[in-house]
């Protein structure tokens, strides 16, 4: 939303090119902010006096006047960027880095941490970013995927680093209220995803546990005015199955029948076929979160293998097809595991490390 309310600049597109538009609220035609029709064009943020909007395209830090017109570079492949309140520097996260850069194009290393993004800086020191899901609002296969992830906050001036929230569930997406003392997010900790709150201390961390606001909101991604009174946000509706087709030539021909696999309203990230050709495994948040289920082909039924509260992505068959491996969140941070198939005990196979390779 535009600090005063009354506009707001959202992305939109199909996956693979997307653009920036600005709409009054009180109706009326989109505007494109650029020229451009084939860039990707993502993560809108407005100026305080809502004259300019920054905004990521390509991998680079841009910003434009908000009625459209010619944009401004700024350096660095990027997947996240915000402005300081006083607009004299941009903080902008690079691969597992965070980087604050100032008008003088200085740049300098704030933090280093696990694949952060989504980063928002509040009206003092601190930049809230979103750790361990980058690819959150990332346009492609991965957007809006339910990995778990945990907020922190950077102290700009020293570095300094504070985990907010626990790293069980999917946590993205923070914003600060007016006065700072409140950061805004959005979490699939009870459920679905929903706008979460939780204050902070003057250093950056918690003060007390998060807050559920909304119940079965479905949130994706959200924003305030800038005196918090008016929230814009966006819902996420999505479902995906497994479908097989013939593959009789060196490639795939297109020319079979597609068959769906699965039928359920669920989504699944990860799947893999036994060496046989016998059984399909797959994650599926079907019973609430990401598990691994299997099921006989071409049309068993499903057979849900694990059942922990925490999420479980891409199982893989062992060659003999007596184990699958996985992964798992449910030690606090990713691991792999086997699962024997005949019933025997699971086994960790990757060490508990802040590292999360």
């Amino acid at each position: 939303l535009s600090p005063d309310g009354r506009m707001v600049a959202y992305a939109a597109g199909n996956g693979t090119r997307f653009r920036i538009f600005v709409r009054p609220l009180a109706g009326g035609r989109p505007i494109p902010l650029t020229d451009d029709t084939s860039a990707v064009e993502t993560l809108p943020e407005w100026s305080r006096d809502g004259s300019r909007i920054l905004f990521l395209r390509n991998g680079q830090v841009f910003s434009a006047p908000a009625g459209g017109g010619q944009e401004v570079p700024a350096r660095g492949i990027v997947e996240s960027a915000t402005w300081s309140p006083d607009h004299r520097q941009i903080a902008y996260t690079v691969a597992d880095s965070v980087f604050i850069r100032d008008a003088a194009g200085t740049t300098r290393l704030a933090a280093v941490s696990v694949l952060p993004g989504m980063c928002s800086w509040g009206p003092g020191d601190l930049v809230a970013c979103s750790a361990g899901n980058g690819w959150y609002l990332r346009p492609g296969m991965a957007f809006g995927n339910g990995s778990p992830s945990w907020l922190i906050t950077i102290a700009a001036a020293t570095g300094r680093m504070t985990a907010v929230t626990d790293s069980a569930e999917s946590n993205v997406a923070p914003h600060w209220s007016p006065d700072g003392r409140t950061l805004y997010f959005v979490s699939n900790r009870l459920g679905v995803p929903d706008l979460y709150s939780v204050d902070l201390t003057a250093r950056g961390g918690a003060r007390g546990a998060p807050r559920r606001l909304t119940v079965g909101l479905d949130l994706n991604s959200f924003s305030f005015s800038a005196d918090g009174t008016r929230l814009a946000y966006s819902i996420m509706r999505t479902s995906s199955n497994v479908w097989s087709e013939p593959w009789t030539d060196p490639a795939p021909s297109h020319r079979g029948n597609p068959v769906q696999v699965t039928q359920s309203d669920h989504v699944i990230e990860g799947l893999a076929v036994s060496g046989d050709g016998q059984w399909l495994f797959y994650d599926s948040d079907a019973s609430g979160n990401q598990d691994i289920y299997r099921m006989r082909l071409p049309a068993g039924e499903p057979e849900r293998l694990t059942s922990d509260p925490t999420e479980e992505f891409n199982p893989f068959p062992s060659p003999d097809g007596r184990s699958i491996a996985f992964q798992s969140w449910r030690n606090g941070s990713r691991g792999i595991y086997i699962l024997p198939l005949d019933g025997g005990p699971l086994v960790q196979v990757t060490p508990n490390t802040p590292a999360q390779e």
